[in-house]
């Protein structure tokens, strides 16, 4: 048999969101498509005998033949077999399914009107073909991803592939480490961090994230099993509410790496007048109401381990150069020492915005008043259908210049606290990186005591032609007997 191309099973899975979006909201289509994938998938590796990246216990009905009958209770049965796949793996997948329901007349099943849920039956199973089942799960994960932001206008739940390479090559966790993102969207950041550790190592990895979102914490789960980690520890959580930590454990200083693509600007994370936060998160300064960057910012911050934790957040440039209270705030994260690095990224990266980023790096084992690395990597995207994108090479080559910490001419810059203090704390990246013209890299200081030495000089050439050109005492004709 035929194997089925990527091309196909996207095809197929596009034409299911769209036949279930006529009857269901976004979200609730995109629950529905995963969960028949997720099915489809697990019932072949059962008739085919391959091994699940991840090792899941499968129901003792989930048999791929089932949905093929066409039988009245196929609703039934795939309510059935989704329950007990969540009861076979509580830890997994404990609460994936559980609002799902293929019983709602909404699918219009029957044995003589198949409705939606027959046709997406067809498409999915594909006729039987070979080896298409791995090919329709990653195509769902995409294409649900590319919806949920169509649908909500959150860019952060379609972290792009290249940005999602450049925070793992620059977070660089290894297998030891305990690892967490506090808004992990649909995962994108930890299913790519698990690529800096052996495929045979990833089972034993520590791993950690919340998400607030129902259906971007489904596909989280779905894309860490994906890759061959557990999903246990990826909850279904709001961190900035207040009562988190009566829910979850003290995540204070508990992690090795801290990533995250949050959402930007998120309005109404806490009440006018919130009480003090008794973990102290916030002893830098408590963010506006209306503007969530710095409290997740802050509340990564406060997860790293003392000793040598590394955060990594894809960040809007507002958070860069904001005065106010988040200005101050910036300026204390300074002062603690805690700021390493800036990276100024391409505009046109994002679904749905157009909108230039910056990657924020901090570290807690930083030595005493060292310099912060800025790299100004705009101008080293490509462009692929309409947007921007970072090539494998540009990924490694901005990693490569943060991690040799040295200046390169157009490109990156070491600063000094000092001077940053200069500038109003600001982390604008144009203000320490001076851009090429017309194939040349100057440093700032450089152009500026230029400058200066070329007036000096034109200033001595002026006193000089006006000295030239000023009436001798005697006359001319004296002028002339004394230059002779």
């Amino acid at each position: 048999m035929a194997k089925t191309s990527r091309k196909d099973a996207s095809a197929n899975i596009a034409d299911v969101l769209a036949m279930m979006r006529h009857s269901f909201s976004t979200s609730d289509s995109v629950r529905h498509m995963l969960a028949l994938v997720v099915l489809r998938w697990l019932a072949d590796s059962r008739r085919s005998g391959f091994d699940l990246p991840f090792p899941l216990d499968l129901p003792p009905d989930l048999l791929y033949h089932v949905p093929l009958m066409q039988a009245d209770d196929l609703p039934d049965w795939l309510d059935r077999m989704l329950r007990e796949l969540e009861l076979c793996n509580a830890d997994e997948l404990g609460g994936v399914f559980q609002h799902l329901n293929f019983r709602s007349p909404r699918f219009m099943f029957s044995q003589q009107d198949r409705g939606i849920l027959g046709k997406a039956i067809d498409l999915l199973w594909m006729k039987d073909r070979h080896g298409c089942s791995w090919a329709l799960l990653l195509a769902a994960l995409e294409t649900a991803r590319k919806a949920l932001v169509a649908n909500s206008g959150a860019p952060e739940l379609n972290t792009p592939d290249s940005i999602a390479a450049l925070v793992a090559a620059l977070g660089r966790p290894d297998s030891g480490d305990w690892v967490y993102d506090p808004a992990c969207g649909t995962g994108q950041l930890l299913a790519q961090a698990s690529q800096c550790v052996a495929r045979e190592e990833r089972r034993h990895w520590c791993l950690s994230a919340d998400e607030r979102n129902p259906t971007a914490w489904m596909l989280a789960k779905l894309s860490v099993l994906s890759q061959g980690l557990s999903s246990r520890n990826i909850r279904r959580a709001d961190v900035l509410r207040a009562d988190y930590f009566t829910e979850h454990d003290d995540v204070e200083g508990l992690y090795d790496v801290v990533i995250s693509h949050f959402p930007w600007s998120r309005k109404g994370w806490r009440h006018e007048d919130a009480p003090p936060d008794p973990h102290h998160r916030f002893r830098a300064g408590l963010p506006p109401k209306n503007n969530a960057d710095f409290a997740y910012l802050l509340h990564m911050a406060f997860a790293l381990r003392p000793a040598a934790g590394r955060m990594v957040a894809v960040v809007s440039t507002g958070v860069l150069s904001r005065t106010g209270t988040e200005g101050r705030i910036r300026m204390r994260l300074l002062a603690r020492n805690l700021v390493d690095g800036v990276i100024a990224l391409p505009d046109k990266m994002f679904q749905c915005t157009s909108a230039a980023a910056a990657i924020l790096l901090l570290r807690t084992d930083r030595a005493p008043r060292q310099d912060v690395v800025f790299v100004d990597a705009r101008g080293m995207a490509a462009s692929a259908k309409g947007a921007n994108v970072l090539s494998a090479e540009a990924v490694q080559e901005i990693a490569g210049i943060y991690s040799k910490r040295a200046p390169v001419d157009g490109r990156a810059a070491l600063v000094s606290p000092d001077r940053i203090a200069d500038n109003g704390h600001s982390l604008n990246v144009a203000l320490y990186v001076v851009q090429a013209v017309e194939g040349e890299s100057h440093d700032l200081h450089e152009v500026r005591a230029r400058r200066h030495e070329l007036r000096e000089q034109l200033k001595n050439l002026n006193a000089r032609i006006d000295e030239l050109l000023a009436p001798h005492p005697h006359g001319p004709a004296a002028a002339g007997l004394e230059q002779a």
